[in-house]
């Protein structure tokens, strides 16, 4: 997708991710494909938060993914793509948990659904 959307004249692709899914097969793929930026989003203040937030999420996991792709660019002497993290705060933490049992979450909240009904 990357490469198309370039050929298309767009002259800068990004995407965001949580991070869980970067294996060296992604990673190899993002950077040989010539993706400019991945932006990291995790939620909360803490590594706890982010877990208990996004369910079935580990941010040890993210944090090992993201160094990953780091080496790799090291390895590949590639400076793309830029790696940015973006961490999603709660104004009202105990809000969103007590909407959170309240609508009964089951698979990942996400703050537009609990925020902007």
């Amino acid at each position: 997708m990357v490469r198309a959307v370039k050929e298309m004249g767009i002259p800068f692709v990004k995407t965001v991710s949580n991070g869980m899914l970067l294996n060296d097969e992604v990673i190899e793929a993002l950077i040989d494909r010539g993706l400019d930026a991945i932006e990291i989003s995790t939620d909360g203040d803490s590594p706890q938060a982010n877990d208990f937030i996004r369910v079935n999420s580990d941010f040890k996991t993210i944090i090992g993914n993201v160094k990953r792709l780091i080496d790799a660019k090291r390895e590949r002497g590639a400076d793309n793509p830029a790696i940015v993290i973006c961490q999603v705060q709660f104004v009202e933490p105990e809000r969103f948990l007590e909407d959170r049992k309240k609508y009964r979450f089951t698979d990942r909240p996400t703050a537009a659904a609990t925020w902007f009904r």
